[in-house]
């Protein structure tokens, strides 16, 4: 028995229509929420290099970052 090429696009839309609607519909992510940042800068030297550097503290994740700047380019 064959189907008609009509009744196979009207299946095919429901089911999409169905995936639509669930994607649509579904429970949304939520990301978790922290506590704001707190943060403290440093000015220090390192060994080889001219320049000066800037230590930056994140003191709620305990993260140091380095940053250093050649200020003639």
């Amino acid at each position: 028995m064959k189907r008609s090429p009509i009744r196979t696009l009207v299946v095919l839309n429901c089911c999409l229509l169905a995936a639509l609607a669930a994607v649509t519909f579904g429970p949304s992510a939520v990301a978790q929420l922290r506590p704001r940042s707190t943060y403290t800068m440093v000015g220090g030297t390192v060994n080889g290099i001219v320049q000066g550097v800037v230590y930056i503290t994140d003191e709620t994740t305990n993260e140091v970052v380095a940053v250093s700047w050649f200020e003639n380019q």
